[in-house]
């Protein structure tokens, strides 16, 4: 058991020396409070996204929030990062795998729920219950693949289908 206790620690600790090297040799240190943080858009309609840190348009890590609308349906779909994590900071979000929308497969993930999901993996999502706030990292631009009805991916961008990369980078910037 100490054995093992000692592998966990020289693990957790390696983790956090390589973290604290990493944020030294950046020279950057991000701290957004709460009230700091503000999403900006109509209450209603589309998922609303903040970055918190990096920026979406370059390659590297960025970590952003998602707040999605009451009643919000995220249709079928991918992320290219080669793992994405995410943390349910508010309300219960309603997950499904698959590149068809199949209310049988959502389950529902509480506050506090962390999940990751492998490269490329097909999901769906919804907002069925209220509003749902998201907080994930990710790595390198946004792109994600959608599973129209047809089945036919087709491209779309990191929050807005129709959104092209200049008016994305207006978008991220009117946000930092």
């Amino acid at each position: 058991m100490s054995k093992r206790l000692t592998c966990i620690a020289l693990a957790v600790g390696t983790v956090g020396l390589s973290v604290l090297s990493y944020a030294q040799t950046t020279g950057t240190g991000v701290l957004k409070l709460p009230q700091e943080i503000e999403f900006k858009g109509p209450l209603t309609g589309p998922p609303q996204t903040i970055v918190l840190y990096g920026d979406p348009t370059k390659p590297g890590l960025f970590v952003s929030r998602v707040k999605f609308s009451a009643g919000w349906k995220d249709p079928p779909h991918w992320h290219p990062d080669e793992v994405r994590t995410v943390v349910v900071l508010s309300g219960t979000f309603y997950f499904g795998s698959g590149e068809k929308w199949d209310e049988a497969k959502l389950k529902a993930y509480p506050t506090g729920t962390f999940y990751s999901e492998p490269p490329k993996a097909p999901h769906f999502t919804w907002a069925k219950d209220g509003e749902v706030i998201i907080q994930s990292p990710e790595s390198d631009l946004r792109e994600r693949r959608s599973f129209p009805s047809n089945s036919a991916a087709s491209y779309c961008s990191f929050a807005a289908p129709h959104e092209s990369a200049s008016a994305l980078s207006r978008r991220v910037a009117a946000t930092q």
